[in-house]
Formats: C-alpha cells, sequence, structure tokens
C-alpha cells in the first residue's frame, strides 16, 4: 500500500493564549451612540482573518468610564482683544434733509463680539453775507443755532447733538457797494463742530458703548447697516435798522464704529450629553440611550462683565456644545425632559458643582482657549419601563459591542 492511500492522523493541539488578543464573533450590536472618545477606556480594533472580518478585543477587561472634572480653574487670564473699524463719511450738504449712509457688520469669522463703540461727529456750517447799509456805523452778527443727529437701524435712540455758534464784526457806514465786503459788510463763515463726550452738553455727542447682547447680535453677521443722518438748522443776521443779509447752512459728519472681539484662537466652549441611565448607576454604560431634543442653556458672565446667556437642543446622538465662549463663568441648565426623572449630573474637563435636586452644574470656568468636555445630564425611568416613546436610537459613530468569544479553527488550533 502507498503512502498516499494511508490516512494520516493528526493531533489536534490548543496552544496556550499567553497575554495575547484572542478572536470572537460578534454578538448582539447595541445602536446607541456612544459618548465622547475621551471618555472611552476599552481596546478595541478591527483586523481581516482570511476571508472575513473579525473584531479583535482585548483580554483585558475592556470598561466604559466617566471623565473625571478637573479642578477648578482661574478665570483671572483675561483675553487680548483685537478691533477693527467701520465708517459712514457724510459730505457737505444742506441742512433740512435725512441722508443715508452704511457701515459693515461685525465678521463672525474674526471671533466673538465684546462691545460695539460709536465715535459720532459732525458739523454744521453758515455762510453768511451781511451788508449795513445804514448811515452810521455798527455790529454786524451771525447766529447759528441747530441739532445733528444719527440713527441706526435697530437701535431705538438716535445719537443727537445740539450745535450753536456766534460770529460779529464791527463795520462802517454804508459804503455804497451791497457785496457784503468792503468797509460796511461782511462774508462770515460759521461753523458748529459736535464730538464725542461722556456726558450730553451742546457741542457734543454722547459717547455710546453697548455690549449687551441685543446689540452685539444686530452689529454681528454678513452685510451692511443702516445709518441715517437728520440735521436742522436755523441762522439768523442781526446789526443796524438798516442792512441786507444771506444765509446758507451745511452739514457734514462722520459715524464711526469700532468693533472690539476676542479672537478664535481666544474662545472657548462646554460640551456633554444628555442620556437615560438603564441601569441607574449614575455614568453611562453600554446599553445606556442618548436622548435628543432636551432643551440645554447656559448663562454667566464673561471676564468683561457682560451678561451671556444662550440656549441649545441636544442632536439626534443626544449630545450639545456652547462654541465661542469668552473666558467667563458660566452654568448650564437641563430642561427635564417629558417621561424621565431626575438621574445623576456631573461636571465635566473644566469643574462645576452640580447643583443637588436640580439639573443645573454652576461654576464651570471658561479660560481663554479652554474646551470643556463630558458635562453630562443623566435621567432614570422609575419602574424599570421606559414612558411614551423615548427617542430613538440613531446609527453610531462608534459601535458598542457585547463581544462574546470562541475558538476558531483558523486561528486557535494548530496541526
Amino acid at each position: 500500500m502507498s503512502n498516499l492511500s494511508k490516512t494520516t492522523r493528526f493531533q489536534p493541539r490548543l496552544e496556550g493564549l499567553e497575554d495575547r488578543s484572542v478572536p470572537a464573533f460578534l454578538g448582539p450590536f447595541y445602536s446607541n451612540i456612544s459618548p465622547p472618545l475621551n471618555t472611552m477606556s476599552a481596546n478595541v480594533v478591527s483586523t481581516s482573518v482570511g476571508s472575513s472580518s473579525n473584531i479583535i478585543t482585548s483580554t483585558k477587561n475592556p470598561t466604559l468610564v466617566q471623565s473625571a472634572p478637573t479642578t477648578t480653574l482661574n478665570t483671572t487670564v483675561t483675553p487680548t482683544l483685537s478691533s477693527t473699524t467701520t465708517q459712514a463719511v457724510f459730505s457737505q450738504a444742506e441742512t433740512g434733509q435725512e441722508r443715508t449712509g452704511t457701515i459693515n457688520k461685525f465678521d463672525p469669522n474674526l471671533g466673538a463680539l465684546t462691545s460695539v463703540e460709536i465715535i459720532a461727529t459732525g458739523s454744521l456750517t453758515a455762510q453768511a453775507g451781511v451788508e449795513n447799509v445804514g448811515f452810521r456805523a455798527g455790529v454786524l452778527k451771525t447766529d447759528l443755532v441747530g441739532t445733528l443727529s444719527y440713527k441706526v437701524a435697530g437701535l431705538s435712540n438716535p445719537i443727537q447733538a445740539t450745535l450753536n455758534q456766534t460770529r460779529n464784526a464791527t463795520v462802517g457806514a454804508y459804503d455804497g457797494n451791497t457785496d457784503f465786503g468792503g468797509s460796511s459788510g461782511r462774508m462770515f463763515t460759521v461753523q458748529a463742530d459736535a464730538a464725542n463726550a461722556t456726558t450730553v452738553s451742546p457741542g457734543t455727542f454722547q459717547k455710546i458703548v453697548l455690549n449687551d447682547q441685543a446689540s452685539l447680535k444686530l452689529f454681528s453677521g454678513n452685510g451692511t447697516i443702516q445709518v441715517l443722518q437728520d440735521s436742522d438748522a436755523e441762522a439768523c443776521v442781526c446789526g443796524p435798522g438798516n442792512l441786507v443779509g444771506s444765509v446758507a447752512t451745511k452739514s457734514s459728519g462722520n459715524f464711526q464704529v469700532i468693533y472690539k472681539y476676542t479672537p478664535l484662537a481666544q474662545l472657548g466652549s462646554i460640551a456633554g450629553y444628555v442620556y437615560h441611565d438603564v441601569n441607574k448607576n449614575g455614568a453611562y454604560n453600554p446599553g445606556d440611550r442618548m436622548i435628543a431634543g432636551v432643551t440645554i442653556s447656559l448663562t454667566g458672565t464673561d471676564v468683561y462683565g457682560n451678561a451671556v446667556s444662550r440656549t441649545t437642543v441636544t442632536g439626534a446622538n443626544g449630545w450639545f456644545t456652547f462654541a465661542r465662549l469668552t473666558a467667563g463663568t458660566y452654568s448650564i441648565t437641563q430642561t427635564q425632559p417629558a417621561g424621565y426623572a431626575q438621574g445623576v449630573n456631573q461636571a465635566g474637563t473644566l469643574g462645576g458643582t452640580p447643583v443637588t435636586g436640580s439639573d443645573t452644574i454652576t461654576g464651570i470656568n471658561v479660560t481663554p482657549g479652554a474646551s470643556g468636555t463630558a458635562y453630562t445630564f443623566g435621567e432614570i425611568v422609575n419602574g424599570g419601563t421606559t414612558p411614551g416613546t423615548p427617542p430613538k436610537d440613531n446609527p453610531p459613530s462608534r459601535a458598542v459591542f457585547d463581544a462574546k468569544f470562541a475558538f476558531s479553527d483558523r486561528s486557535l488550533w494548530r496541526f
């Protein structure tokens, strides 16, 4: 009998696993969304064995852990502000009319607008010719009184100044020529100027610095803002009982806006997620469900003393983010989702304190450029059933697997 006809028997030998990865087939698939990557502690990789794709899981116990909040940070560090300027120029024109100019809005791509400073200037000018046609010398005088104002579309109150000026000269008796010159006439240029001041008085515009949320929103975005200049003037000439006069008044001005802002690189953020804590252990675990459509509010004060108030809603994956935050101290509050009871809330990487018995985390200190993550609001269901129809889980950004180990003739057995 040839060797080819013999039946050769092989004794299979199981090789020791030692401390290395072993193959596994896929167990039940959880379609839950996982928390942020920095809250995962699982050593999972993908490889290809033969013609099939398998999940290789470390023999070390993979766990899902909650990021611990860091120590409260010091927010006395003030960002370095930058500025940009836009202006509307009104050339000289007759008074008694409303004129239109435009200024550019602040470009949000530069950063976060912190304040809007308005510097308004302007002039009323009277060209007055006066001729004494009497038989005696006298004093000729020109008085100019008027108002100059600017109105910004969206701001309720105009920026206004009252202006006045007087010019006078002594002239002789009529010289026989009505030319506003010679020994009996004068040509006056009377100009009243207005500039910024901290208080309103004749000849000044009130200095304007806007930092409320409504104004910052008004001046931010694409496009332009309309600025209207309006002017009214009264001019009179007086002198001896017999005189001839002519007056023309004009206005001019400049409306300048200085935008002060925090550059993008110095803006911070606060992010986290809302989830159904199925096993009620106070932390996200495989099997917990992310909750969409939950309202999250942010309030606080930035380092410049400006009040900040924002609202957002968790996305389909249960996450929320407050981006483009100027350095400051903030609180975030969850509006309790219908059908769920209060669970455990946890502060994230920038610190803060969950308020007992409420859905608020206070004292979140955002320093320039800092990004806070892992701010979580846990929800539970008393009685072990999900009320109503909770939000459906969405296709995962990362899968969470219940991996069950098994032996395979492709991997563990060697002949």
